[in-house]
């Protein structure tokens, strides 16, 4: 019998789904959540938060982003999450596939090699796609569910990545869940970033190829490998401040100051 942790990692070509994720990158420079949000006074964090009804109203269509014909996933999923940003910041806005695309083989020099999710949060910060930039960003700990719901009820989101196994292909539309046995293995489809959308009490809600995608927490526990929250002055409204009522400025002021 062989061990499924020797099973090789292939990216397996599914039609009009490109994977595109990098192996994880880490930085010692990267903030940690952790450091700087759970030592502040926090409104109560349900245990379930929706925001794909409300950003579904504003674009019924999510829409691929170009990743059916380019590994660029990890700029789709900025992407979709500027739709939500800025529909609940009160000015709904999202790129068009052409500046995902050019943005993305602006980062790759032209290659369709796909990209890491760090090296694309900096380009984020830097330039930003269509020149909409983020504030910044820091790491969270995906095995820390309390921290992931935080991150996510507060900012609006998670930029989050995966080693997909190949036996997620069969649940597509379903619900991602741990099947053991043949395709199994983390990486046996490939790498793959998405964006949170929702998360519920069964687990996180996806938005990858256009699609909401469902998954249960053993699923993202076993097979989600990085993940950022990230700042973006879009998701607040006039006061300044986010639909939960928290600072987003103050925490960018800070996170800036370091």
């Amino acid at each position: 019998m062989t061990d499924q942790t020797t099973e090789p990692v292939a990216s397996v070509v599914v039609p009009g789904m490109k994977l595109g994720k990098l192996p994880a990158k880490f930085d010692r420079r990267t903030i940690q959540m952790s450091d700087k949000i759970e030592k502040r006074k926090l409104p109560k964090i349900p245990l379930t938060h929706t925001l794909s009804k409300k950003t579904l109203v504003m674009f019924p269509k999510l829409g691929i982003m170009g990743n059916d014909d380019y590994g660029d996933c990890t700029f789709a999923a900025i992407g979709h999450m500027h739709q939500t940003w800025t529909t609940y910041g009160g000015k709904p806005w999202q790129p068009t596939d052409a500046e995902i695309i050019a943005a993305y083989l602006k980062h790759t020099g032209g290659r369709d090699e796909g990209a890491n999710m760090l090296d694309v949060l900096k380009l984020m910060r830097n330039e930003g796609i269509a020149g909409n930039k983020i504030d910044a960003f820091v790491a969270i700990s995906l095995l820390n569910h309390d921290q992931v719901r935080t991150a996510h009820f507060l900012f609006g989101g998670l930029y989050v990545g995966a080693m997909l196994p190949q036996s997620a292909q069969t649940q597509m539309g379903k619900e991602w869940d741990v099947i053991e046995g043949n395709g199994a293995a983390p990486g046996s489809w490939g790498g793959h970033c998405m964006s949170v959308i929702d998360y519920t009490k069964r687990g996180p809600v996806v938005v990858t190829w256009g699609k909401l995608q469902k998954m249960t927490w053993a699923f993202w526990d076993r097979y989600f490998d990085e993940g950022f929250v990230v700042l973006e002055q879009g998701y607040i409204g006039d006061d300044k401040r986010s639909p939960q009522g928290f600072s987003m400025k103050k925490l960018a002021d800070d996170l800036k100051s370091i």
